[in-house]
């Protein structure tokens, strides 16, 4: 269900709900930022993790800060998944930072998030009427 009000939407509400991460999955493989989000909400091995979205040779990288990259290069050179799985928490940070500041404002004015909630708002104003 869309909430009263989507700009104060968190991406753990997003995340909890199919149809809306769908949306906002579509919306940013549209706007060709996809992998920001895919980031954020990677499981699994970190060096993995490193490599298919932090690594500048990756065929996506995100777009976080030299800083915070220079130490995930350095993370990845010692081969560590712990010391990596460290290293992703300020680029976790970063991109949290960027969806919430960047992408969700642009995501709740779109047409995938329109195409989300519209259905929703049909039926409670149906429901609403009986």
């Amino acid at each position: 269900m869309p909430p009263s009000n989507p700009s104060k939407m968190t991406l753990e509400q997003i995340k909890s709900e199919a149809a809306l991460i769908a949306a906002l999955l579509k919306y940013t493989k549209r706007t060709l930022c996809d992998e920001n989000l895919l980031f954020y909400f990677a499981k699994g091995d970190p060096l993995a993790i490193y490599d298919r979205y932090v690594d500048m040779k990756s065929k996506s990288p995100i777009n976080i800060g030299s800083g915070t990259r220079r130490k995930c290069e350095a993370a990845r050179a010692s081969n560590d998944k712990t010391v990596m799985k460290k290293a992703l928490t300020p680029a976790r940070n970063e991109i949290r930072t960027l969806i919430t500041s960047d992408i969700m404002p642009k995501f709740i004015k779109s047409r995938e998030y329109a195409a989300y909630a519209e259905p929703i708002r049909r039926k409670e104003a149906n429901t609403a009427v009986v």
